[in-house]
Parts: C-alpha cells; structure tokens; sequence
C-alpha cells in the first residue's frame, strides 16, 4: 500500500517536471524564432541603408558634373575615380541576400545600373584621364585636350540630368521607404 502512494508520488513528479521542460523547451524556441524574424528585418533594413547612404554619396557628386567648366570636369572625372565603388557593389550584393525585397529590380534599374555604368565608363577612360592630367608623353597636348573633350561628351551622355533626376527620385522613394512614413516591406 505504501509502495503504491510512492510510485504514484514519483510518477506525479516526474510527470510535472517533464511537463516544466517541455514548456522551457517550447518558450524557448518561440523566443529563439521571434529574435531571428527580428533580426532578419533589422539586417534587411540595414542592408538597404547602407546600400542608401552609398548610393547617396556617389549622387552628390554627379549631380554637380554639369555645372562644372571643362577644366573643372576633367579634374571631377579624375576625383570620381578615386571613389570607393566596391564598397557600392558590396552594399547592393548584399541586398540581394534578402530575395524578398519587392523593390529590389526598381533599385537596381533606377539606381545601381546607372552609377554602375558611370563606374564602368570611368575604369574604361582611366588611362585617358591620367594622360590628360599628367599631360602624358604618348600624346600630343591638342590630341590629348580632344580625346578628353570626346571623353567629357560621352560622360555628360551617360550622366545626363535626366539620369541624375531619375536616381535622385529613386533615392527619395528608397529613403520613404527606408526612414518615412511609406511602407515599405520590412
């Protein structure tokens, strides 16, 4: 009879403490669930900012290109050289992590591919542009001043201001999205 009280006592026990660890168990994965959810929006979110303050760096200064003289041009072309663009393609790469940004094709069209094809122009003229302002020993200095002329036309066709308004609206919209009341998908 006592036996009985005993083993029963024992399985009650043993029956609440397995039910305690199965709740921890539980608790504890929702909790680990809602931290990764939280956390993929917060890199999401992160990643586009990055991708933002980039793309926004690089369109302050393209957006001056126009107002410039020809001597100050050739000097903005060869600056525009120095600017860190892979740091540019990281920040969008990094972008394509998170495959359900519903945006994602309008960045790229409206944003990424024209700067990238900026980047693309400037890395096909380095040496040109380098001549031009080292005045290089290869070239006479009037051949030199046309080639850097043909150079600056084909730049302001690439970087025209209908370019430049297109990336500016398309940076808007990404920083509604972003930090503004739009919604975006975060």
């Amino acid at each position: 009879f006592e036996i009985d009280k005993f083993i029963f006592h024992i399985i009650d026990n043993t029956r609440e403490f397995l039910i305690n660890i199965f709740i921890s168990i539980f608790i504890s994965i929702l909790t680990i669930l809602i931290m990764a959810i939280i956390e993929y929006y917060y890199e999401k979110r992160k990643c586009l900012e990055e991708f933002y303050i980039r793309a926004y760096m690089i369109f302050e200064k393209l957006q001056h290109f126009n107002m410039l003289n020809y001597k100050s041009q050739v000097e903005f072309l060869r600056q525009l050289q120095n600017i860190d663009f892979k740091e540019f393609d990281n920040s969008f790469y990094n972008i394509h992590f998170f495959r359900k940004t519903n945006y994602l094709e309008e960045i790229q069209k409206e944003i990424f591919v024209p700067i990238w094809s900026i980047k693309t122009f400037l890395n096909e003229n380095y040496s040109n542009i380098e001549n031009y302002y080292n005045k290089g020993a290869k070239y006479d200095e009037i051949k030199i001043d046309n080639l850097m002329k043909d150079i600056i036309s084909k730049f302001e066709s690439i970087c025209d201001s209908e370019t430049i308004n297109n990336i500016k609206y398309s940076l808007d919209n990404l920083s509604q999205k972003i930090y503004g009341n739009k919604k975006g998908d975060f």
